[in-house]
């Protein structure tokens, strides 16, 4: 049998240590705890306390001991108690402000001038100048105190390079009652005919003239741009363009051609000669459009044809009626940057044309009359964002017509002599957002032309004003909120008449004799270039049965129409006309018995600046 087991045995020694293991993998990152609640935003500081306003009091002193001669005493503190005065607790700083001592007086500079007789230092003699100081302040310049000079100022002899000024008295036409001077500048050459270094400015010599007329009414100066007493002036209306004048004329070397005039006789020059030498292109119906000059004229090639002015040089637009015929340019007027116009193409009559400056660009808008009949397209007037007209059809006569620039768009606006009659509306004026223009029904009040309008929708009779027969209301231009107009009521003859919204009525009589036309001239359109305001009232040309045609103008009562002035004396006719406003002067077409027709200017009461 097996024996009992034995006791265990003693613990054996510990095995040496293994080597350390590897790292186990990083775990995987927790979720990001949640942000924490904003704090609360602290309460508002307290306001601060008011500052103190700073006091500064000031006290005018005499003579004292601080400042013997006088002074001011400063006194300056913070007005702790804000009660408006500075206490002495407030006190903070004080200052003394001394006046200074009196310097010692300046001396006086004295100039002495003494007769220089004929020799090195002035040939002709003159005058000899020296300057110094008085040291000695007894008024009197002695030999030793002279600092500077001496200085000669010598009379000159002349020779053909001397200046000459002369100042004379304006001549008594010019009316400065006022007083006035002419200062007259030129070399002394000879010119005209005068004499060669002789110290005298001869009229032939003077190159510059300065003229200063004061007077107490209006004056009038005449340009005589054709010398003597030859015509200067084509017909047709003046344009205001870039500050100056724009109209037709001859200085009787070239043709009727293209001027201007900025008012002085320098700036008053030919700018085109479109038919060179002494033949004229008579330039007409001038215009404005996207700053350049538009005008009927002819060349030497072409007939009367359009052409435009660019402030440089004059050129063909369009050769609408191909040959020397020429186009009849007629009643420029610009609505919708285009330039509308009527004219003859040699087959269609004279229609409706527009441009825009270029030939492609010049188009017929409309052959109102088909066929090779006129429509005579005429009076042109914006009105009402459209542009109206007068023109003439077969079928309905001549008629009030209006355009929006389309040939679908150009429509007969008023049949006011219904059928063939005509109703001849003419010298189209808008007034009162209104049209007006002169015109004749079919019978009944009105049947002879009288005083019109057009109110968008229908033509409507405003003014019988002569009951036996036509009126014939012309030239109607707005002054003063008010249509004046030439009118004869067949009794007083054409006088100048006004229409206020309501009623017609005689301004002044200014021909008692009614067998004379006084307000205007009764056939001749002129485009309002008879009726014009200036200056606050409305001048015109009229005949009072004594002086002839002459220029007037009105206040809009009797007594004050007045006659301006008798340009030409007595009984003659001056016709001041085509008149034009330009830097408070009106400048207009007259003839003074002297000069012919030329170009004039009316400058108001006061004194009148003439460069020449």
């Amino acid at each position: 049998a097996q024996g009992p087991a034995g006791a265990d045995g003693a613990d054996g020694a510990d095995g040496a240590e293994g080597p350390v293991g590897n790292d186990g993998a990083d775990g995987a990152q927790g979720p990001a705890g949640n942000d924490g609640a904003d704090g609360a935003d602290g309460a508002d500081g307290a306001d601060g306390l008011d500052g103190y306003d700073t006091i500064v009091d000031a006290y005018s002193l005499g003579q004292t001991t601080q400042c013997p001669d006088g002074g001011m005493y400063v006194e300056i503190g913070v007005d702790t108690n804000n009660d408006g005065i500075l206490d002495p607790v407030e006190l903070t700083h004080t200052e003394w402000i001394c006046n200074g001592a009196d310097g010692i007086d300046g001396l006086n500079t004295l100039i002495d001038t003494s007769n220089e007789p004929v020799g090195v230092n002035c040939a002709n003699g003159g005058v000899k100048v020296v300057a110094g100081l008085d040291m000695d302040n007894n008024g009197v310049l002695s030999i030793s105190e002279v600092t500077s000079g001496p200085q000669y100022i010598c009379d000159g002899g002349s020779s053909a390079t001397t200046m000459l000024t002369n100042y004379l008295t304006p001549p008594t036409s010019m009316g400065c009652d006022l007083g006035g001077s002419i200062i007259a500048h030129g070399l002394d050459n000879g010119d005209g005919g005068g004499t060669a270094a002789n110290g005298q400015l001869e009229s032939g010599e003077v190159d510059y003239s300065t003229t200063f007329c004061s007077s107490s009414t209006e004056t009038i100066y005449n340009f005589d741009i054709n010398s003597g007493s030859n015509n200067a002036l084509g017909d047709g209306k003046k344009v205001l363009w870039n500050n100056e004048i724009y109209f037709s004329a001859t200085d009787g070397i070239h043709g009727i051609e293209l001027w201007k005039t900025d008012g002085t006789n320098s700036g008053t020059v030919m700018v085109a000669d479109i038919r060179p030498g002494g033949a004229s292109s008579n330039p007409s119906q001038l215009s404005v459009l996207n700053n350049e000059l538009y005008f009927a004229a002819s060349d030497s090639t072409h007939g009367q044809e359009l052409w435009k002015y660019d402030g440089t040089s004059a050129s063909l637009v369009a050769d609408i009626n191909p040959g020397s015929s020429g186009s009849l340019i007629n009643g420029p007027t610009v609505f919708n940057n285009w330039l509308y116009f009527s004219a003859f193409d040699g087959t269609s009559g004279i229609e409706l044309w527009k441009t825009d400056g270029t030939g492609p660009g010049t188009v017929m808008v409309k052959d109102i009359n088909p066929g090779s009949s006129d429509s005579y397209a005429n009076y042109l007037t914006v009105f009402n964002n459209e542009l109206y007209l007068s023109a003439y059809s077969n079928s309905n006569g001549l008629e009030l017509w209006k355009t929006d620039g389309t040939n679908g768009g150009t429509v007969m606006a008023a049949d006011i002599n219904p059928g063939a009659g005509w109703g001849s509306p003419i010298h189209l004026t808008v007034f009162n957002n209104e049209l007006y223009f002169q015109a004749s029904n079919s019978g009944g009040p009105g049947s002879s032309s009288e005083l019109w309008k057009y109110d968008g929708t229908s033509a409507i009779l405003v003014a019988d004003i002569n009951s036996a027969g036509p009126s014939s209301p012309q030239y109607l231009t707005v002054f003063n909120n008010e249509l004046y107009f030439s009118a004869d009521d067949g009794i007083h003859g054409f006088e100048l008449w006004k229409y206020d919204g309501t009623s017609a009525s005689l301004v002044a009589d200014v021909s008692p004799s009614s067998s004379i036309t006084s307000a205007t001239h009764p056939l001749v359109y002129s485009y309002g270039g008879y009726l014009t305001v200036f200056n606050n009232a409305l001048y015109f040309q009229a005949d009072d049965g004594t002086h002839g045609r002459e220029l007037w103008k009105t206040d809009g009562t009797n007594g004050g129409t007045v006659m301006v002035k008798d340009i030409q004396a007595g009984s003659g006719n001056s016709m001041a006309q085509d008149m034009s406003v330009l830097n408070n002067q009106l400048f207009f077409t007259a003839n003074d018995g002297t000069y012919g027709y030329e170009l004039c200017k009316l400058s108001p009461a006061g004194t009148t600046i003439t460069y020449a």
